[in-house]
């Protein structure tokens, strides 16, 4: 029987990975779940990471057994003279116009800066607050996008999700692995389902 050998590149992904959004660190992840985060946008170029062991973190564009999985960071559109309340933009590449989304940011336990968190969701968009957890917003962002904004006011206990309504997209935040793992089958269901 032949064993492939492993690069030390590859080997890195076998080992157990710790992710840091701001002051929290959450894992260990195995390879498998990091490749999973970043095909999810979870884990960005700008990601903060470090395998079990490491003496510093690093960015996942860094890293070399994260990096060759990393989409590539699209160059930001030049800015715009347009008018309040215009709900579309257009693509830098296609010239094709790319409408608003709707959102439903849920986030059950709380957050540790309320008054920051709240101001950030209305520099989203227009927003309404539809009870003390829930709110709906319209956006030009990503669910991913939109979470890894919010991310940062929340702590280890805490948990976040965003519904993108519009192109029935879903990020979510903290949910634990288990339910984690039934919520992207049940969203995988869906999609199936749509097409």
């Amino acid at each position: 029987m032949i064993e492939s050998i492993k690069s030390p590149v590859e080997a890195r992904l076998d080992g157990r990975w710790y992710v840091r959004v701001g002051a929290d660190i959450f894992g260990p992840y195995t390879g498998a779940q990091m490749l999973s985060f970043v095909a999810e946008g979870r884990v960005q170029r700008n990601s903060i990471v470090a395998l079990e062991g490491a003496r510093e973190w690093t960015t996942a564009a860094e890293d070399a057994a994260l990096s060759p999985h990393l989409r590539e960071e699209e160059p930001a559109p030049q800015a715009e003279a347009q008018p309040a309340g215009l709900v579309s933009r257009k693509n830098p590449r296609s010239e094709e116009e790319i409408e608003s989304s709707n959102f439903v940011i849920i986030y059950p336990q709380g957050a540790r800066s309320v008054t920051r968190l709240e101001q950030t969701i209305m520099n989203l968009g227009p927003a309404c607050k539809l009870s003390p957890h829930t709110w709906l917003v319209s956006s030009r962002e990503t669910a991913g996008a939109i979470r890894n904004m919010l991310t940062e006011y929340f702590g280890r206990n805490d948990c976040l999700l965003v519904v993108d309504a519009s192109r029935g997209k879903a990020a979510w935040f903290n949910f634990g692995p288990e339910l984690e793992a039934r919520m992207r089958r049940v969203w995988q269901r869906g999609d199936r389902a749509s097409l």
